[in-house]
């Protein structure tokens, strides 16, 4: 057991020097990338913090985020060797995609449910951007991940 976790520890320690540079470059620019969405988006809540503000501000975070999503999903895609696992991810992207429409409307109703049942009030609107936003979020970070597997595996 103590064996086992030595072996995870030295895999993920040293995981730059095991599998090259591309892992810690790709790790490097996405973690710019999600700095530089994120920053433009508190500056935006600081100039602005009225309820409209922050509508904006979610609504440009998620922008950004797609953004960087489709970014990655390109860099995935010239990633794949295989054409059969290229028309995989292709399938699993359009299957995200109707998840994503889905689960969207799903956060409106339950937004506007609970708008109602409160009696109306402007936050409602910011609940359902918010969610809106963190699925895109959590598709960009499963996205990267599938990179860092397939570049993890890939190097020689």
């Amino acid at each position: 057991m103590i064996m086992r976790i030595w072996i995870c520890i030295l895999f993920f320690s040293c995981g730059t020097f095991i599998f090259g540079q591309d892992y810690k470059a790709y790790k490097e620019m996405f973690r710019q990338d999600t700095a530089r969405v994120e920053r433009i988006f508190r500056d935006m809540q600081t100039e602005d913090s009225s309820t409209a503000g922050m509508k904006e501000a979610l609504k440009e975070l998620e922008k950004g985020y797609d953004g960087l999503l489709n970014k990655y999903y390109q860099t995935l895609i010239t990633s794949i060797e295989k054409e059969e696992d290229i028309k995989t991810l292709r399938e699993s992207q359009r299957s995200w995609i109707k998840f994503r429409d889905s689960e969207k409307k799903l956060v409106s109703a339950l937004a506007m449910q609970e708008y109602e049942k409160s009696g109306g009030g402007t936050i409602w609107s910011i609940v359902k951007l918010s969610a809106d936003t963190e699925i895109t979020k959590r598709r960009l970070i499963d996205l990267f991940s599938l990179l860092m597997i397939g570049d993890l595996i890939g190097d020689d």
